[in-house]
């Protein structure tokens, strides 16, 4: 897989915060959401970082990997 590199200026952001939305009824696709791009952060696939124990990317990031597998 090709990878596209991510500006090193762009600021992280958790991967819930990146995915949160206001309605509740949402939170248990969000949370879907978050463990599926955390699987993919931890095997290399989407670039993150991994701090205190939970991932971190930048909108930039999760962008460019969406483009990458076509969702």
């Amino acid at each position: 897989m090709q990878s596209e590199s991510v500006p090193a200026s762009s600021s992280t952001e958790p991967l819930y915060e990146l995915l949160c939305c206001d309605d509740p009824a949402d939170h248990w696709e969000n949370d879907t959401k978050v463990k599926y791009l955390a699987l993919r952060a931890s095997q290399e696939r989407l670039p993150a970082l991994k701090v205190s124990g939970d991932w971190r990317t930048s909108e930039r990031a999760i962008q460019v990997y969406r483009k990458l597998v076509a969702r």
